[in-house]
């Protein structure tokens, strides 16, 4: 009896002992190590760059040389004193088969971590989007599980700047670096710096946390970076980079303006929300314009006079822009909310949590809008939707920068297309002007720096409950305002005093009737 307890005992443990040595093979993470050694300039834009990755069953080490491509805006940004480059492309240009192998990694099963190791030569400094992500300290080595790696901070940029000639400040507050060229006035980086915070704290309010949201700004001279033209700008997502034409004043608004478009791109992007020119380049367009417009005037008058600039001209992004504003706006007319926008949230959070496979157009978000609406809202933007293109066609220069007057809703016209109740025989009267910016109560929330984004309200809707009287701030600039009455409840009250007069009368036949017969 004993000796048979004692073989139950002895089997129970190498049972629990062979689970817990399973759980501990599945739970055990696999470490690579990625190094990136920028050894010296060879050139005034070639490097010297020599790349290894080791690990579980992985060892791969390449040497070449790091320079720009000509024919990708984001590759060109390379010199002997600052490299501006996205990580994927240092990697294809030295060593492709590490990318390959990256991508398998993190395709297949298991927990895997990748230690990111960059070296760089004295009095040089790198920096990179992971310096603000808690994956490690500023300029590495940074930790990252590899599946996020492989999504996300592939793409985005280092920067190799020489601390010689440019200054490298990280703002603590507010998750920033910025790294500009010495010679360039302060009060210039200063417009440049506002911009991108402003932007960046709307867009995570209005679509939610980014992963890629900026959170490095790099400036440099007209005589940096040879292959870049002067007034220059690109986005990694993460590093937003901008080439002066000159260190006077009157680059302000290209600056404010550029500034603002390229720090949209922290959520339009490789791996996120990434879509063709008529939404991707376009919606990017139209938010960064819209977050300036809504939180700082002084800027969007700013931005909006180098915008004037391309609308002349029907420069592509300002065509696009304007297309978006009108079915923008097309959505709060036809639904007194923000269609557009929580179109756009719900799209992006898609991007996030299940990576969306297929390119968006904006007819892919028009269709979404009209989808996900009940009647008889749903019917009213169906019948705005053909007058979009007819309110972008003609520009403006006041907001939203279209022809609005195309897109006021005439209910007594309307009927007869959406089948949807005139609202002029319910007397609501509201004036051709002034139905934008309507606010009756913004819902405040904490939106961290990192982790998946929420699904939220935007921050401009309507309050549903019956009103009286709604006061309406007039979109012109002269900040007027005009009144909107409505009056239906007392033609409701009429009628159901009438129909209760009907329901009386008929009572009292009846009653004379039975009286009669009997």
């Amino acid at each position: 009896m004993t000796s048979f307890a004692a073989i139950i005992i002895l089997t129970s443990s190498i049972a629990i002992a062979g689970v817990s040595n399973l759980t501990d093979k599945t739970d055990t993470v696999q470490q690579y190590n990625l190094i990136i050694v920028f050894k010296e300039p060879v050139s005034s834009d070639v490097w010297r760059v020599s790349i290894t990755l080791e690990g579980h069953d992985s060892s791969i080490n390449c040497s070449g040389l790091l320079g720009p491509n000509v024919y990708y805006l984001q590759t060109r940004s390379v010199s002997r004193d600052l490299i501006v480059a996205p990580l994927y492309y240092v990697l294809d240009k030295v060593c492709p088969q590490i990318i390959s192998e990256i991508q398998i990694l993190a395709g297949s099963s298991g927990n895997k971590t990748l230690l990111i190791t960059i070296h760089v030569p004295d009095n040089y400094m790198v920096r990179s989007s992971m310096d603000w992500r808690s994956y490690g300290p500023a300029g590495g080595p940074y930790r990252v599980d590899l599946e996020s790696f492989a999504r996300y901070y592939i793409f985005d940029g280092i920067v190799l700047a020489n601390r010689r000639i440019y200054d490298i400040n990280d703002y603590i507050e507010e998750n920033l670096t910025v790294i500009m060229q010495r010679n360039i006035p302060e009060n210039v980086v200063k417009y440049a710096v506002e911009s991108l915070l402003i932007v960046r704290s709307t867009l995570t309010k209005w679509l939610g946390p980014s992963p890629r949201s900026p959170c490095v700004l790099v400036i440099v001279g007209p005589e940096e970076h040879s292959f870049l033209p002067p007034n220059t700008a690109h986005s990694m997502g993460s590093i937003v980079y901008m080439k002066l034409s000159s260190y006077a004043e009157d680059i302000l608004p290209w600056l404010v303006h550029t500034a603002a478009h390229e720090t949209s791109h922290g959520w339009f992007n490789h791996g996120m929300l990434y879509g063709d020119f008529s939404f991707q380049e376009a919606a990017a367009e139209f938010l960064a314009m819209k977050a300036l417009h809504d939180n700082n005037p002084r800027l969007y008058r700013l931005a909006v006079n180098y915008l004037n600039d391309m609308l002349d001209v029907d420069e592509q992004y300002s065509v696009w822009m304007r297309v978006n504003a009108a079915l923008w706006y097309a959505g709060i007319q036809a639904c007194d909310r923000d269609v557009y926008i929580d179109t756009v949230r719900r799209l992006y959070n898609l991007s996030i949590t299940t990576g969306l496979k297929d390119s968006i157009s904006l007819l892919d978000v028009i269709k979404m809008m009209v989808e996900e609406l009940q009647s008889p809202c749903r019917e009213t933007l169906e019948a705005l939707v053909g007058r979009v293109l007819i309110a972008a066609s003609t520009k403006s220069s006041t907001w939203p920068l279209i022809d609005i007057s195309s897109l006021s809703v005439d209910m007594k016209t309307m009927t007869n297309l959406t089948g949807c109740p005139s609202r002029e025989l319910v007397n609501y009267t509201v004036q051709q002007h002034g139905k934008l910016n309507v606010t009756a109560g913004i819902e405040n929330k904490e939106f961290p720096e990192n982790g998946v984004a929420q699904h939220g309200k935007s921050d401009i809707y309507l309050n549903k409950s019956r009103i009286k009287q709604i006061a309406i701030k007039d979109i012109n600039s002269s900040g007027s305002y005009g009144n909107a009455q409505l009056i239906a409840d007392r033609y409701e009250q009429i009628l159901w005093f009438l129909i209760g007069l009907g329901f009386g009368a008929m009572f009292s036949i009846v009653i004379v009737s039975k009286r009669y017969i009997t």
